[in-house]
């Protein structure tokens, strides 16, 4: 009897994990779909659904003459360029779908986008990370404020963030060893579709492609799955470029814009007072949104990449099956975030999106670490008090967060996720 009740309490924590993730999913779901009405618009979001109209209106040839005017007007260098077909034809597309030709079809777009993003989080959680690391992560995930505004904007930035989660999914399953080819397919698929959305998500795709190679080849030995990687990976490629040639009108002309407006970023107003500073604002920016997921997210990335040279943290040797696969997200989230605090005048938490998944993982991680402490240093009774109260307390700042976003972003008419314009939201509403 014992050994019998030994086993089935785990089980039954299992289940009531499994519970949990349902209710949590169901939560963000709900919290989105309650704030898609949109009383101010942003630029951005008006250039996109504008680019889309006309998409959906004139076609191919449309999309070219908009290119034309692009690069014949420098003033326009400072929105986003017409040449994001991947985006700009699923909007057109949602477009025809519903009938509605307005930024409100790209919010239905984003809010679905961020929908299925934390489900596939979850379903990477659960695989590589264990059922009550991954429902602190959905908790964190359900309410993060920077995810519930790119939800409900029309912008490039939900659908980035799912493709970036899938991503990371399928290098993880490479890198796991998993039997099947479907993840070695589905790769260059789904970073070939994100880099046709936003150029920018070639820093993830990159690292994620190169990691899945490495798997392959030199972990696996397994050189079918290194063919379909890097036959998808080719094909892919050359499919983007053409889909961008025929819609821009060359091959050149899409990788001259992006350099026009890199030149152009430099001078450009907006990116200079809101977006430009030293790079901890953007770690910064992201603590003062979330303060508890932020701080435990840290914590969980450096004792995550730390464990390459010491030990596994407690959380790892706890309910971690591939700890490798596990590093590897620390490291590839570490990468795909960097670039937004390094490179000049990026300091826009929006245009981090393809990170707001792995920081939620990995500060349920941090919260994991941290009760797995306390029970070690006071006892099984102390211990049940203290991770009970802990659960008290994040539950209630996670209801802050929500608030935060409610305060900021839903009652006023901030636009935009840049480092300043949050600083400045937070700053009035404090005051």
């Amino acid at each position: 009897m014992n050994a019998a009740h030994a086993k089935a309490a785990p089980r039954r924590w299992e289940l009531l994990a499994d519970a949990l993730l349902v209710g949590l999913f169901l939560l963000g779901t709900g919290l989105r779909a309650a704030n898609l009405d949109v009383v101010h618009r942003s630029p951005d979001e008006q250039v996109y659904a504008g680019q889309a109209r006309v998409a959906l209106d004139a076609g191919f040839e449309g999309n070219r003459e908009l290119v034309r005017g692009f690069r014949e007007n420098p003033q326009f260098w400072a929105y986003p360029p017409p040449s994001r077909v991947g985006y700009v034809w699923l909007l057109a597309g949602i477009m025809k779908l519903t009938g509605d030709r307005g930024e409100s079809a790209g919010t239905y777009f984003s809010c679905v986008a961020s929908v299925l993003a934390l489900l596939v989080t979850i379903r990477l959680g659960r695989r590589f990370l264990g059922g009550w690391i991954t429902v602190f992560a959905a908790l964190f995930l359900a309410v993060f404020p920077p995810d519930l505004v790119v939800a409900r904007r029309c912008w490039t930035d939900a659908p980035v963030g799912l493709a970036a989660v899938v991503m990371l999914y399928l290098t993880l399953e490479i890198w796991a060893g998993t039997k099947g080819w479907w993840a070695a397919a589905l790769l260059p698929v789904a970073g070939s579709a994100a880099v046709l959305i936003k150029e920018t998500t070639v820093l993830i795709y990159a690292p994620c492609l190169l990691a899945a190679l490495w798997a392959a080849t030199r972990r696996a030995r397994n050189f079918r799955h290194a063919a379909i990687l890097a036959a998808g990976a080719v094909l892919g490629a050359a499919g983007a470029i053409a889909l961008l040639a025929v819609s821009t009108g060359g091959v050149g002309v899409p990788f001259q814009m992006m350099l026009d407006q890199a030149r152009h970023n430099a001078a450009n107003d907006y990116a200079l007072n809101y977006a430009t500073g030293p790079g901890y604002l953007l770690l910064w920016a992201f603590g003062r949104l979330s303060p508890l997921t932020s701080m435990l997210a840290v914590q969980g990335l450096v004792l995550t990449a730390a464990s390459l040279w010491v030990s596994r943290p407690a959380w790892s040797r706890s309910s971690v099956r591939h700890h490798s696969a596990v590093v590897l997200l620390a490291c590839l989230t570490i990468l795909m975030t960097a670039p937004y605090a390094l490179i000049p005048h990026w300091l826009n938490l929006r245009y981090a999106s393809a990170s707001f998944a792995p920081i939620c993982l990995f500060a349920g991680a941090g919260l994991h670490q941290l009760l797995l402490m306390a029970r070690q240093r006071l006892g099984r009774p102390m211990a049940t008090w203290v991770a009970a109260g802990g659960a008290a307390l994040v539950v209630l700042l996670a209801v802050a967060d929500y608030r935060r976003f409610d305060r900021n972003f839903v009652r006023t008419s901030t636009l935009d996720l840049s480092v300043k314009l949050v600083f400045r939201a937070l700053d009035q509403q404090a005051h």
